[in-house]
């Protein structure tokens, strides 16, 4: 039981590791966030490009 103790409520500089483990995946999973986003808006950015080059490259009849 006191490796389990340790382990979720023992400390690392005074703070708890879980607390430690929490704030982290909180952080990481922001960044994730993040980084989806960017990468969406960069594809639909791509997306609008290419799509309005072909409407000028397209003869108009």
């Amino acid at each position: 039981m006191t490796d389990l103790y340790t382990a979720i409520y023992g400390t690392c500089c005074g703070v708890g590791y879980l607390a430690i483990s929490s704030f982290l995946a909180v952080v990481l999973l922001f960044l994730l966030v993040s980084v989806v986003g960017v990468l969406s808006d960069a594809l639909t950015e791509a997306i609008d490009g290419a799509s309005s080059a072909r409407r000028r490259a397209a003869p108009v009849h």
